[in-house]
């Protein structure tokens, strides 16, 4: 059965964001992502710093970060990672997309944060970005539940952009990541593509005319 949403994936170095298209009624909208922006506190942004903080055992109280859904790692994703990862860049993990293509390092060895003296606790470029998807697939059902849309994923076409510098190990992977975070089977879009279809939308029927000038 053809599905009647898509929803895309902008899995960025920095910031990472997710729309849901309706294919019928040919509508778009950006989803909110809910995140820990301080203790105890959560908020809803249209972007996800991509972002993982590694807290010490004994940094913080028992349940000072609950989240609308069920979590497990204890590794917290976006603002608050990045804002108080800054303070304390040894457990911060930033830029794990970029370790994914990075020839001179294993993706799924724990490598990171590179150079960090924490040992056991270190993700791999895969544990890291496998977090972000689960993330901002648990954010946008949130989003939609709030609203009163029981949307299931088996109803949407989902796509996630890759930098046109991926080589296919990097692909893979990244593919690899979205099905482990239950995303299920994605469809891949270069950033490059991906922003001229955005340019096309906005531009309308006669995008080929501004292109002639």
């Amino acid at each position: 059965m053809a599905q009647r949403y898509s929803l895309g994936i902008d899995l960025g170095t920095s910031n990472s964001a997710v729309a849901l298209s309706d294919i019928e009624g040919d509508s778009t909208e950006v989803l909110d992502i809910a995140q820990i922006v301080g203790a105890n506190q959560i908020g809803e942004k249209s972007t996800l710093p991509s972002a993982l903080y590694i807290p010490h055992a004994q940094e913080f109280p028992e349940g000072a970060f609950p989240l609308p859904w069920p979590t497990e790692g204890g590794a917290i994703v976006g603002q608050f990672a990045r804002d108080h990862g800054a303070l304390v860049p040894d457990r911060l993990v930033a830029s794990a997309k970029s370790w994914l293509s990075n020839p001179q390092v294993d993706p799924r060895q724990r490598v990171l944060p590179w150079r960090s003296d924490i040992a056991e606790e270190k993700r791999s470029a895969f544990d890291v970005s496998r977090a972000y998807l689960d993330h901002i697939r648990q954010g946008a059902l949130h989003a939609l539940r709030q609203r009163g849309q029981e949307i299931a994923l088996e109803d949407c076409e989902i796509v996630v952009t890759v930098p046109a510098s991926f080589d296919e190990v990097a692909r893979n992977l990244t593919a690899e990541a979205a099905e482990a975070a239950g995303l299920g089977k994605v469809t891949l879009l270069e950033e490059p593509l991906a922003a001229f279809y955005a340019w096309t939308a906005q531009a309308g029927k006669d995008w080929r005319a501004q292109v002639r000038r």
